[in-house]
């Protein structure tokens, strides 16, 4: 049986939308975003997609080098906001 390892990638929250801002001023922003890709031999599951298509191109590239064919997406946050990335980039 082949061992499994993981990689993670984290991004930078994004701006919220809207006029709301932090006590000292600075807008609201999203946590970060932790993307981890659970690679196998030579096939790899993705779990948690990107939010926004900037950031779908930043995993779909780290896939890319990873060298592994993504088999599955593994969407584990249950609002729809959270797997919007889970599409390709238009």
């Amino acid at each position: 049986m082949a061992s499994l390892h993981f990689s993670t990638l984290v991004q930078d929250g994004v701006p919220r939308a809207g006029d709301q801002r932090m006590p000292h001023g600075n807008r609201l922003v999203s946590s970060p975003l932790t993307t981890t890709l659970i690679l196998g031999e030579r096939e790899a599951a993705l779990v948690d997609p990107p939010l926004t298509r900037e950031q779908t191109r930043t995993v779909a590239d780290w896939v890319e080098r990873s060298g592994k064919r993504l088999t599955h997406i593994y969407a584990i946050h249950s609002t729809v906001t959270a797997t919007t990335g889970s599409a390709p980039p238009s």
